[in-house]
């Protein structure tokens, strides 16, 4: 699935090729959000034309509208948005964090305040973050709706994209120690049923991805680190809060791409919701090789 074809001797930045489905994408490379079956002002060809190799479309606002059903009937989301190459998709956990907190990139830059526990959401869109899964209010009826990590896993599967990413549930900066290290042990027992599902249920070509949690805390983010390298997935994602200004940001992505290097050194490597400029260097030279923002 994924080929190292070169690396930086002075940095951990690699040169690499993953091998998906629907094609090859050249790494390292940045991958543009096709949130809704679409990249906002493009044609699925204009995308295309700017060298752009795969997009990420988002499972939560696909769970809502269309949803499984059609989304199956319609045959996945490449002929839905008329994209021929490859797709990965979020799992819904980012969606929950934004729900509630806002985006991580909101939080890296000041732009929104999180709330100080992390169990659920300040606008009452999350009803409850539970063993099983989250209870959540849909924005487009009001409705209540329920998302599991066999649930995401399942619309992931009539998608159809190359990559699939596990549920997970982001924690903000301001997450107490405690909280963070009870929500990443979830989120690991939701990475145990995701790939049960997956390895029973889910399309054969498809690639799952593990998502690294912990905050900003060392010795979470190091057995987070461990129990993902340890676990049957494809490929690795950084989520979760990585901090409260840039700085502390690349220390934490930098701690982790360390880790990894010494476990799973051969295992392709994403970064969620992180892509300005400046992040996209300093995230290569850590070995980093997708990124989405």
């Amino acid at each position: 699935m994924f080929e190292i074809r070169a690396r930086d001797s002075g940095s951990r930045a690699r040169v690499g090729t993953l091998h998906l489905e629907h094609g090859d994408v050249a790494t390292p490379a940045f991958v543009p959000l096709a949130t809704r079956g679409s990249v906002k002002t493009l044609e699925p060809r204009d995308v295309e034309a700017l060298g752009y190799e795969m997009v990420l479309g988002n499972t939560f606002h696909l769970f809502l509208s269309p949803g499984q059903e059609l989304m199956g009937e319609l045959g996945g989301l490449n002929r839905f948005m008329r994209w021929s190459r490859p797709i990965i998709t979020d799992s819904g956990g980012f969606q929950i964090f934004s729900m509630g907190h806002g985006g991580v990139a909101d939080e890296i830059k000041g732009r929104r305040a999180v709330s100080a526990t992390g169990a659920s959401g300040s606008n009452g869109s999350i009803l409850a973050i539970e063993e099983q899964g989250v209870r959540f209010r849909s924005y487009i009826d009001g409705s209540e709706r329920f998302l599991g990590p066999e649930t995401s896993m399942a619309m992931q599967a009539a998608i159809g994209s190359d990559i699939a990413l596990v549920l997970d549930e982001c924690t903000p900066f301001h997450s107490g120690y405690d909280y963070t290290a009870r929500s990443m042990e979830r989120t690991h027992r939701w990475l145990d049923r995701c790939l049960e599902w997956h390895d029973h249920e889910g399309p054969k070509q498809q690639a799952v991805y593990a998502i690294i949690q912990g905050g900003t805390y060392p010795d979470l983010r190091m057995t987070s680190t461990a129990a993902i390298a340890a676990s049957a997935s494809d490929g690795v994602a950084i989520g979760g809060s990585l901090g409260q200004d840039k700085a502390q940001m690349y220390e934490v992505v930098d701690w982790t791409t360390a880790e990894l290097e010494r476990l799973v050194p051969e295992r392709p490597r994403h970064l969620l919701g992180i892509g300005e400029i400046d992040d996209l260097i300093a995230g290569v030279r850590s070995g980093i090789d997708t990124f989405d923002y």
